[in-house]
């Protein structure tokens, strides 16, 4: 998208910054630099900064639409048209193709228009999508932040096989089309698994399987061992289990869940992207205004119950449940993203401000981009998890995370690693060792980066058998580290200790001005004088 690289501060708005409550705030200085969030603040408005007086307008963060078909208008026709045709026919050669990709470019600048800042694509025509993306990202277009999928993966007569996706017949075939789609540089893989309803043939047959388990996990496992998540098209019961049970990390549309979908997600840490908008028209139009047939009029009620159970049950056992339009589809153009956050609140029951949350900061967290966009706030945090051992990891994985982000070509839109965040004693009540912590802070003072060691419960750590490790190794070795009290005796507080002299500067204030100064704190400093001795 372009960037403006003016400095101003947006004053007299009202501020919804995408937290659950998205609680109205008034009197705040939104300051942008370079097309960022430099701070947000109480003002006055700082030196350098072009005020922008929005005379109470409301600012909160773009919306994200994480169901999109981009090269779909979604414009109602009397006539189903040939999705294999059409793409056919814009595949055919290049001058064709331009076409194509100039049509993705004014969709995309529409969804842009229509306050959609990022979109994530979930089949899409030959590389179109990731085409898009960069040219999004490098300021060439108009257009949304694009988290791109390119082709998905289906079966021979699944759903949009042969036009928006690849047709595998076995497992190794669908192994293979995750390769070759990866071989676009995607932000994730999508599989049609069930049917839909515009494919559905009888009553009650839009969520009919279609593609086998084992297809649908040889290509969820190469897609994972290339560091990519998987979204399924998914609308049957039977449908959903299958893709949990195989590796799909996010369950596109849904249907009604029991007790063992409700447990798979969970364990899976998985999601359901609910999309509502698409269902309706077949559902509650009457068919002499959507051209539906009595079939796919039928097959809409139950994918739209199926939606609408699968969410309110996520919602009820706390699994996240993102927002998506499934443009394209008939009725559901590039500009109807605000559409799908009333029928959440109409027909899920949430609040209007939830549902602004879930359409900004919480679909940005689903999305992988929730260090980029999703909420107005100056500064945030990522955590970049690393697979432990009994609650432990090593210099030689941190390494391996830091210079494979850096070689990723598209590093400036990701989180920076920049601090190495470890506790001691673990969770799991195990001790990292003097030679494994002097490796961690050698690595980290090679590759740039702060060492925070969380002390909670460093008390027991320090005193357990077997233990090598001193408070003097600790000011050594870390930036900054913390001496829990509560878990040894105190009322309540912990002892910080920074050992880096660069991050000391203007600590205290920085403590008043983000509202965490102690009053009466010589009682905090009184427990650890006694614990100390």
């Amino acid at each position: 998208m372009y960037k403006n690289e003016t400095r101003y501060a947006l004053i007299n708005g009202v501020l919804l910054d995408g937290t659950r409550d998205m609680t109205p705030q008034t009197g705040k200085i939104v300051c942008v630099e370079g097309g960022k969030i430099a701070a947000v603040t109480d003002g006055p408005v700082p030196a350098g900064y072009e005020p922008v007086d929005l005379a109470g307008r409301y600012v909160l963060p773009g919306l994200i639409n994480l169901h999109v078909h981009l090269p779909a208008s979604g414009k109602p026709k009397k006539k189903p048209s040939d999705p294999k045709k059409l793409v056919k026919l814009i595949t055919s050669n290049g001058l064709m193709r331009r076409v194509g990709v100039k049509l993705c470019e004014s969709y995309a600048r529409t969804e842009l228009l229509s306050g959609v800042t990022t979109i994530r694509t979930v089949g899409g025509v030959a590389d179109f999508d990731t085409i898009i993306r960069d040219r999004a990202a490098a300021g060439e277009i108009l257009s949304p932040r694009v988290v791109a999928s390119n082709m998905a993966v289906s079966v021979p007569g699944g759903h949009m096989a042969g036009s928006l996706a690849y047709e595998a017949r076995t497992p190794e075939e669908a192994a293979a089309y995750v390769e070759r789609i990866a071989a676009e540089k995607p932000d994730l893989i999508k599989l049609m698994i069930t049917g839909g309803v515009m494919d559905a043939e009888v009553v009650g047959e839009p969520g009919v399987l279609r593609m086998e388990p084992a297809l649908v996990k040889a290509a969820c496992d190469r897609a994972h061992g290339l560091g990519m998540k998987v979204a399924a098209h998914v609308e049957s019961p039977e449908g959903v289990r299958v893709a949990l049970e195989n590796g799909v990390d996010s369950i596109e549309h849904g249907a009604k869940p029991d007790e063992d979908i409700l447990r798979l997600l969970k364990e899976h840490g998985a999601f359901q992207v609910a999309t509502l908008s698409p269902a309706i028209p077949y559902a509650l139009f009457d068919r002499s205004v959507s051209h539906a047939t009595y079939e796919q009029q039928e097959n809409g009620k139950v994918v739209l119950e199926g939606v609408i159970a699968m969410a309110r049950a996520c919602l009820e056992n706390d699994i996240p449940v993102g927002l998506g339009t499934d443009t394209g589809c008939p009725y559901v153009t590039h500009y109807d993203m605000w559409r799908e956050l009333c029928y959440f609140v109409k027909y899920c029951g949430v609040t209007p401000a939830f549902a602004l949350h879930t359409a900004t900061r919480l679909n940005a967290r689903l999305a992988g981009i929730d260090g980029e966009t999703g909420s107005i706030e100056a500064t945030g945090h990522k955590v970049l998890a690393i697979p432990g051992k009994d609650g432990k990891i090593t210099a030689r994985q941190i390494k391996d995370l830091v210079l494979a982000h850096r070689a990723d070509e598209s590093f400036e839109h990701t989180v920076q690693p920049k601090l190495v965040y470890l506790s001691t004693p673990t969770e799991l009540g195990t001790l990292y060792t003097l030679d494994e912590l002097e490796a961690i802070s050698s690595i980290c003072r090679e590759l740039g980066l702060y060492l925070f060691v969380d002390g909670a419960r460093l008390g027991y750590g320090l005193a357990a058998k077997g233990n090598d490790v001193t408070l003097p190794n600790l000011a050594r070795l870390c930036d900054v580290f913390y001496i829990g009290g509560t878990k040894v005796g105190a009322l309540f507080g912990e002892a910080v200790v920074i050992s880096n002299s660069a991050l000391k500067e203007d600590f205290r204030y920085l403590i008043k001005q983000h509202g965490g100064m102690l009053a009466k704190g010589r009682l905090l400093g009184l427990q650890f004088e006694i614990l100390m001795k």
